[in-house]
């Protein structure tokens, strides 16, 4: 359990988590950190395989914003036994961003995950 002085927030862009075995590294590495919020960019899920990757991060809760499977998508994942309440939350369509309205010891915050284009194309 973490006391909110000690909360790690972590962003990572993964270029891909289809993979299991990446999966566990990132997994492993996050440990490592002691991350409780974690945003990443590029993880590639699609909901076709939503619940392999729930098996794998049984201990977070997650906000998925889907892309393709060899491109976009971000999540915003939270440890479950951080105490917190999310209020709401807003994902696009397009696997760019995860916004979550989230009360972390009766603090509100508003965290938002981007994964912006890299050239001058909107898609």
């Amino acid at each position: 359990m973490s006391s909110l002085n000690h909360i790690h927030f972590v962003s990572l862009n993964v270029q891909g988590l289809r993979d299991r075995y990446k999966r566990l590294r990132v997994l492993q590495w996050l440990k490592n950190q002691k991350a409780y919020i974690v945003f990443l960019q590029e993880t590639h899920f699609t909901e076709d395989i939503i619940d392999i990757i729930s098996q794998d991060f049984e201990n977070w809760r997650f906000f998925n914003s889907y892309g393709k499977n060899l491109c976009r998508g971000c999540s915003i994942m939270i440890k479950k036994d951080i105490p917190h309440n999310i209020k709401n939350y807003f994902i696009d369509d397009n696997g760019r961003y995860v916004l979550i309205n989230v009360e972390l010891h009766d603090n509100p915050y508003c965290q938002i995950n981007i994964y912006a284009p890299n050239d001058k194309k909107t898609t």
